[in-house]
């Protein structure tokens, strides 16, 4: 890859990855977060950029971005509120568990796990959980939003939740989805 052959390899992609950061959540996103738990600003990024690869947010954020004129900015605006507050719950998370680790192969991982939680929903939300979520899509749809889009956002406030049944589930060595059905039992 001609990047990594490039002489400035290291000054572009310090480039890239403070674009993404403040791209995820302003220029404050990082001293708040770093304030706020008590650790070194590689944590917060390394959580952050973690956060984002797993719950897959470049592609949501640029399809919010690019609807069309008709969808108006205050709706934009707040599902992108939606996006910034799961990605700080999830990064919240990894710093508290330790699992901030940038490793693909854990990404790819959650990421297939989060797909399980998502096909079987009513087995990883409890009842009032379905209720809020569905309040959540419906009022963004309301807003202008395409209905899959609003849905995905409409989950983000329960990826913390989700992380903890991966983790729960990677310890068990079981299904996330059975470990899910377990969680909401006993959270209930």
């Amino acid at each position: 890859d001609a990047l990594r052959e490039h002489r400035l390899h290291p000054e572009i992609t310090a480039l890239r990855v403070t674009n993404r950061l403040v791209d995820a959540g302003g220029a404050a996103l990082v001293p708040a977060l770093v304030t706020e738990l008590g650790v070194a600003i590689p944590d917060v990024a390394a959580a952050l950029l973690l956060a984002e690869d797993v719950l897959e947010i470049e592609p949501r954020r640029a399809a919010l971005l690019a609807l069309p004129a008709q969808v108006s900015r205050d709706a934009v605006h707040g599902a992108l509120l939606e996006i910034d507050r799961g990605v700080r719950a999830v990064a919240r998370f990894l710093v508290k568990s330790g699992g901030a680790s940038l490793d693909a192969e854990l990404v790819e991982r959650r990421r297939a796990g989060f797909a399980a939680l998502r096909a079987d929903l009513g087995g990883f939300l409890s009842e009032v959980e379905t209720i809020q979520m569905r309040e959540r899509a419906a009022a963004l749809v309301a807003q202008g939003l395409p209905a899959t889009l609003a849905d995905e956002i409409a989950l983000l406030p329960l990826a913390d939740r989700g992380l903890n049944v991966l983790r729960l589930a990677e310890r068990v060595a079981a299904a996330p989805a059975d470990v899910a059905r377990v969680y909401v039992r006993l959270g209930e």
